[in-house]
Protein backbone atom coordinates (compact mmCIF):
# COMPACT_ATOMS: atom_id res chain seq x y z
CA UNK A 1 0.00 0.00 0.00
CA UNK A 2 3.04 3.04 0.70
CA UNK A 3 4.45 1.61 -2.52
CA UNK A 4 1.20 2.29 -4.48
CA UNK A 5 1.01 5.18 -2.34
CA UNK A 6 4.90 6.62 -3.25
CA UNK A 7 3.97 5.80 -7.33
CA UNK A 8 0.56 7.64 -6.99
CA UNK A 9 2.64 10.81 -5.11
CA UNK A 10 5.30 10.64 -7.83
CA UNK A 11 3.17 10.24 -10.81
CA UNK A 12 1.03 13.37 -9.45
CA UNK A 13 4.48 15.33 -9.10
CA UNK A 14 5.75 14.89 -12.72
CA UNK A 15 2.31 15.33 -14.11
CA UNK A 16 1.86 18.95 -11.77
CA UNK A 17 5.42 19.71 -12.91
CA UNK A 18 4.85 19.16 -16.47
CA UNK A 19 1.79 21.22 -16.42
CA UNK A 20 4.15 24.03 -15.25
CA UNK A 21 6.07 23.87 -18.35
CA UNK A 22 3.36 23.50 -20.38
CA UNK A 23 2.16 26.78 -18.92
CA UNK A 24 5.06 28.59 -19.29
CA UNK A 25 6.16 27.25 -22.58
CA UNK A 26 2.83 28.88 -24.03
CA UNK A 27 3.43 32.07 -22.10
CA UNK A 28 6.92 32.34 -24.32
CA UNK A 29 5.54 31.27 -27.19
CA UNK A 30 2.39 34.09 -26.88
CA UNK A 31 5.05 36.68 -26.05
CA UNK A 32 7.08 35.67 -29.43
CA UNK A 33 3.69 36.41 -31.33
CA UNK A 34 2.48 39.81 -29.71
CA UNK A 35 6.38 41.22 -30.59
CA UNK A 36 5.79 45.02 -29.50
CA UNK A 37 5.43 47.24 -33.07
CA UNK A 38 7.21 50.83 -33.11
CA UNK A 39 4.85 51.54 -36.21
CA UNK A 40 2.74 50.02 -38.83
CA UNK A 41 0.61 50.53 -41.94
CA UNK A 42 -0.77 49.07 -44.70
CA UNK A 43 2.64 48.98 -46.23
CA UNK A 44 5.56 48.45 -43.46
CA UNK A 45 5.96 47.62 -39.77
CA UNK A 46 8.65 48.22 -37.82
CA UNK A 47 9.67 46.16 -34.61
CA UNK A 48 10.16 48.45 -31.16
CA UNK A 49 13.84 48.89 -30.52
CA UNK A 50 15.06 50.66 -27.51
CA UNK A 51 15.26 54.78 -27.95
CA UNK A 52 13.15 55.01 -31.70
CA UNK A 53 10.17 56.85 -31.36
CA UNK A 54 7.57 58.03 -33.94
CA UNK A 55 8.04 61.75 -34.48
CA UNK A 56 4.27 62.33 -34.66
CA UNK A 57 4.34 65.93 -35.32
CA UNK A 58 6.53 66.24 -38.34
CA UNK A 59 4.78 62.97 -39.98
CA UNK A 60 3.41 64.00 -42.97
CA UNK A 61 -0.27 63.70 -44.17
CA UNK A 62 -1.48 60.47 -44.92
CA UNK A 63 1.52 58.86 -43.91
CA UNK A 64 3.27 59.12 -47.05
CA UNK A 65 5.94 60.68 -45.31
CA UNK A 66 7.07 58.81 -41.64
CA UNK A 67 9.74 60.71 -39.31
CA UNK A 68 11.33 58.30 -36.39
CA UNK A 69 14.01 59.82 -33.90
CA UNK A 70 17.02 58.21 -32.04
CA UNK A 71 19.42 61.27 -29.74
CA UNK A 72 20.80 62.69 -33.11
CA UNK A 73 19.87 60.16 -35.83
CA UNK A 74 17.09 60.63 -37.81
CA UNK A 75 14.78 58.64 -40.20
CA UNK A 76 12.47 59.31 -42.65
CA UNK A 77 10.41 56.98 -44.59
CA UNK A 78 8.66 57.74 -47.77
CA UNK A 79 6.88 55.57 -49.76
CA UNK A 80 6.56 56.07 -53.46
CA UNK A 81 4.96 54.53 -56.06
CA UNK A 82 6.56 51.25 -57.80
CA UNK A 83 6.49 52.41 -61.02
CA UNK A 84 9.28 54.49 -60.27
CA UNK A 85 12.91 52.84 -61.03
CA UNK A 86 15.58 52.70 -58.30
CA UNK A 87 18.25 54.85 -60.70
CA UNK A 88 15.45 57.43 -60.65
CA UNK A 89 14.78 57.33 -56.96
CA UNK A 90 18.63 57.72 -56.40
CA UNK A 91 18.76 60.62 -58.87
CA UNK A 92 15.90 62.09 -56.71
CA UNK A 93 17.24 61.72 -53.07
CA UNK A 94 20.66 63.15 -54.17
CA UNK A 95 18.71 66.57 -55.31
CA UNK A 96 16.52 66.48 -52.47
CA UNK A 97 19.52 66.42 -50.13
CA UNK A 98 21.58 69.42 -50.72
CA UNK A 99 23.23 70.86 -54.14
CA UNK A 100 26.64 70.24 -52.15
CA UNK A 101 26.63 66.06 -51.43
CA UNK A 102 29.47 63.92 -52.45
CA UNK A 103 28.19 60.31 -52.87
CA UNK A 104 29.92 57.93 -50.57
CA UNK A 105 28.71 54.62 -51.57
CA UNK A 106 26.50 53.37 -54.20
CA UNK A 107 24.93 49.82 -54.10
CA UNK A 108 21.97 48.35 -55.68
CA UNK A 109 19.36 49.19 -52.92
CA UNK A 110 21.65 51.50 -51.04
CA UNK A 111 23.37 54.77 -51.45
CA UNK A 112 25.46 56.83 -48.77
CA UNK A 113 26.59 60.46 -48.97
CA UNK A 114 27.94 63.07 -47.09
CA UNK A 115 27.05 66.72 -47.38
CA UNK A 116 29.69 69.23 -47.45
CA UNK A 117 28.09 72.05 -45.43
CA UNK A 118 30.06 74.02 -42.03
CA UNK A 119 28.21 70.84 -40.19
CA UNK A 120 28.54 67.71 -42.52
CA UNK A 121 25.34 65.33 -42.56
CA UNK A 122 25.69 61.56 -43.13
CA UNK A 123 22.96 59.88 -45.26
CA UNK A 124 22.09 56.12 -45.53
CA UNK A 125 19.23 55.52 -47.76
CA UNK A 126 18.28 52.13 -48.26
CA UNK A 127 15.72 51.14 -50.81
CA UNK A 128 12.91 48.41 -50.05
CA UNK A 129 10.72 46.91 -52.64
CA UNK A 130 6.63 46.33 -51.66
CA UNK A 131 4.05 44.40 -53.48
CA UNK A 132 2.51 47.67 -54.43
CA UNK A 133 5.04 50.26 -53.39
CA UNK A 134 8.61 51.23 -53.31
CA UNK A 135 10.03 52.53 -49.76
CA UNK A 136 12.75 55.18 -49.01
CA UNK A 137 14.50 54.61 -46.01
CA UNK A 138 17.03 57.76 -45.00
CA UNK A 139 18.86 57.34 -41.86
CA UNK A 140 20.29 60.87 -42.09
CA UNK A 141 23.53 61.62 -38.91
CA UNK A 142 25.80 64.74 -38.29
CA UNK A 143 28.93 63.25 -39.32
CA UNK A 144 30.75 63.67 -36.21
CA UNK A 145 28.03 61.17 -34.62
CA UNK A 146 27.98 58.94 -37.23
CA UNK A 147 30.16 55.86 -35.77
CA UNK A 148 28.52 55.54 -32.26
CA UNK A 149 25.26 55.73 -34.16
CA UNK A 150 25.86 52.95 -36.93
CA UNK A 151 24.41 50.27 -34.84
CA UNK A 152 21.07 51.90 -33.77
CA UNK A 153 20.64 52.08 -37.13
CA UNK A 154 21.47 48.39 -38.58
CA UNK A 155 19.73 47.78 -35.29
CA UNK A 156 16.30 49.56 -36.74
CA UNK A 157 16.67 48.46 -40.54
CA UNK A 158 16.96 44.85 -39.31
CA UNK A 159 13.71 44.97 -37.64
CA UNK A 160 11.59 46.69 -40.84
CA UNK A 161 9.10 44.35 -42.17
CA UNK A 162 7.54 45.76 -45.83
CA UNK A 163 4.29 44.19 -47.19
Amino acid sequence: MKRAMMITCLFMLCACGQGEDATNDDNNAGQAETEAVLYENDVFQIEEIDGWSVDEEATAEQEQNVIFSNGTIRLIVSIVSKEQTIDTLKKDVLASFSKKVELIEDDENYIALLTNRKENIRGDVYFHQGAEHQLIFTYMTPEQHYQESKGQINALNESINVF
